[in-house]
């Protein structure tokens, strides 16, 4: 069985494509077939470690190689290439195989037309080499523009199946698809399939927390939330909020880790905001800013170590699931409350709501922070196996046409 694995570089994708190949080696033990490992990843070398960790005997090969030559990431804003998406049709197959592809939330146009541009380009490049192509794990926030559904549609037809991660986007998928277009199945976050695991640098970070002898609580806000997605005036109220939720922590006995969990440039502007955070409330805590270094599996081997996490992103909240601590999720959009409500939460918060009713929404984190009742175990031993059972079923059917 030749299986192309392809995606994005965010720590989120990172998590998707870990617990993915965690899946298929649940659902396939004996597979001796060479699943090909390649990624638009910001750290190739972390994608090595998740790919070792797998266990999956594995070649990692440069997209180049794959693609015939480089692609530039500049040359996706021309209107020559919007204009090439649009028309565009798969070529002949050329490798007898299946690309599965790490569906991200770029594909749409909360970020702008550009990211989502940016993204269509390389995976219709890639997917148009392959027999059979699969999209996992997409989560599809509404589109602004007659163009923008005009490039998803294009996009979505070119794949042969389609998993979605909460049932949002399966409205607004069928909106954009014709009936008999591509066979569109539910599926759970595939980063549910994460496990933690330990390592040396996840012993060093364990020894740094046990320095506190507060229970700790990890703390994960965004900076670009509020100037994004917000009107303006709402840079206040964002920092009054996390000022109050802070303060209260501490006088509870709490001690709060800010958390980092972007790349590059986008973890300075993290680090830059809780710094400001920091010096501006005279606020307690420590930040623990190397933790976006880690895979997944050893993100939620530190997080195990925590006594809650409150967080506005969806994987960190999945890996504080799994690693059974308690999992506060302030979403900042419906995608991310879809997600949180379709496995885990039956009513999980919107961080809109948190600005605009905060003392109801600092009564429901602390009310959940102080109840007993643990980590929704079961809930992600049944998303887990739903998952399998739909990945032998959708690779069984495939590796009989490829047959």
């Amino acid at each position: 069985m030749n299986i192309l694995f392809t995606g994005y570089g965010n720590i989120g994708d990172e998590a998707i494509l870990e617990g993915t190949l965690r899946a298929f080696r649940q659902a396939y033990p004996k597979i001796r077939g060479i699943a090909i490992m390649d990624s638009f990843s910001q750290i190739p070398s972390k994608i090595k470690q998740i790919v070792e960790n797998s266990s999956f005997k594995c070649d990692y090969i440069p997209l180049e190689r794959v693609l015939g030559g480089k692609i530039s990431r500049i040359s996706v804003y021309s209107l020559s290439i919007i204009n090439s998406i649009i028309g565009y049709n798969v070529s002949r197959p050329l490798i007898r195989g299946i690309l599965w592809h790490r569906g991200c939330s770029g594909y749409d146009e909360y970020h702008g037309l550009g990211l989502l541009i940016s993204q269509v380009v390389p995976a219709l490049s890639i997917s148009s080499k392959f027999q059979y192509r699969v999209l996992g794990g997409l989560s599809l926030g509404y589109t602004r523009t007659v163009l923008g559904r005009k490039i998803l549609q294009k996009f979505l037809r070119q794949w042969n199946y389609i998993l979605v991660r909460e049932p949002i986007s399966m409205s607004h998928i069928h909106s954009l698809l014709l009936p008999g277009d591509t066979n569109v199945n539910l599926v759970h976050d595939f980063a549910i399939h994460v496990e933690p695991t330990p390592s040396k640098k996840t012993e060093y970070m364990v020894w740094r927390l046990r320095e506190f002898n507060e229970p700790l609580v990890g703390l994960v806000f965004r900076d670009y939330y509020y100037q994004d997605f917000y009107p303006s005036h709402y840079r206040i109220t964002y920092k009054k909020f996390i000022r109050e939720l802070v303060k209260r922590l501490s006088d509870l006995g709490y001690k709060p880790i800010y958390i980092p969990f972007g790349y590059f440039g986008d973890r300075k502007n993290d680090i830059k905001f809780y710094r400001e955070l920091l010096e501006e409330g005279s606020l307690p805590g420590r930040l623990l800013w190397d933790l976006p270094s880690l895979t997944p599996g050893e993100v939620a081997y530190v997080l195990r170590h925590l006594k809650a996490l409150i967080t506005v992103r969806t994987h960190p909240f999945i890996l504080s699931m799994v690693s059974g601590i308690k999992a506060i999720h302030l979403s900042y959009e419906h995608k991310g409350v879809g997600i949180a409500k379709y496995t885990f939460c039956e009513n999980p918060l919107s961080l809109i709501k948190c600005l605009k009713d905060m003392n109801y929404c600092l009564k429901h984190i602390f009310q959940e922070l102080e109840s007993s009742s643990h980590s929704k175990n079961n809930t992600v031993f049944k998303a887990r196996f739903e998952n399998i059972r739909i990945i032998k079923s959708l690779i069984s059917e495939l590796i009989d046409q490829l047959n």
